[in-house]
């Protein structure tokens, strides 16, 4: 079975695709493709309004207010605290492609926080993986522990639609095989996602210091 990240990059692999044909959907919100889109309640409506496209450098931008508060801290290239943090990848680039990622995810949790419909939910959930940036889709192929930990929060989300026949246990599944390619010292960043499934920090084997 391929790894987690050959499996999301698998996914992606139209996403440049779609990011291109979305955006000329934002800009002509009267078009037919937008029009056929609009049927499908609540989500397209409100990503219509809430995301904007930048011409300049080509690409979709989320509200700063979408990125929920448990997801901020996955922003900060300080946490976790470690001796080598000069060696992960961070540039503006970099923060960019988390950032969207983030955003994204942060929609699908607030949406989840209203209660909204699970069929549109679930249209959310599947709209992530096509709408990932290509650079943050190379962070994941390179191992990039951070991007892996933003997937895991991703992931976690999904438990709440495990009633699906083709979601299942996928939640558990795909976090805990990225608890398994992190290093020690990002475990701590996999609290939130490990709670969410229901899986105590104290009934887990993290690594000395974590809290």
């Amino acid at each position: 079975m391929p790894s987690l990240p050959q499996r999301v990059i698998s996914a992606n692999s139209g996403g440049r695709l779609f990011r291109r044909a979305w955006i000329y959907v934002i800009n002509n919100p009267e078009s037919v493709a937008a029009l056929i889109v609009k049927t499908i309640p609540h989500y397209i409506e409100a990503l219509l309004k809430s995301i904007t496209f930048d011409p300049k450098d080509n690409r979709l931008i989320y509200p700063p207010d979408m990125i929920a508060e448990p997801l901020k801290h996955l922003l900060d290239p300080r946490v976790p605290e470690r001796q080598n943090w000069e060696a992960e990848a961070w540039d503006e680039e970099v923060e960019r492609a988390y950032r969207e990622a983030l955003g994204h995810i942060g929609a699908i949790y607030h949406a989840s926080q209203a209660s909204e419909p699970e069929g549109t939910l679930t249209r959310r959930v599947m709209g992530f993986v096509p709408m990932l940036s290509d650079r943050f889709i190379e962070l994941l192929r390179d191992g990039e522990p951070r991007a892996l930990v933003v997937i895991a929060h991703y992931y976690s989300l999904i438990k709440q639609l495990e009633n699906i026949w083709w979601i299942k246990d996928t939640a558990y599944r795909e976090v805990m095989e990225i608890c398994g390619l992190l290093p020690a010292e990002w475990q701590t960043m996999m609290r939130w996602p490990l709670e969410i499934l229901g899986i105590p920090a104290s009934t887990f084997s993290f690594p000395s210091g974590f809290r």
